[in-house]
């Protein structure tokens, strides 16, 4: 079981780091949603 989920983060990472733009733009995309959800709740 734990392999499993070793081959998973390390897939992940590779991914991760082949594709730096894309990450970062997903992450910044998750972060301006969820800011913008806590702005409208907390407005």
């Amino acid at each position: 079981m734990f392999q499993a989920y070793k081959q998973f983060t390390t897939t992940s990472l590779k991914s991760l780091l082949a594709n730096k733009v894309r990450s970062f733009l997903t992450m910044l995309g998750i972060i301006i949603g969820v800011g913008s959800v806590v702005l409208i709740v907390s407005v």
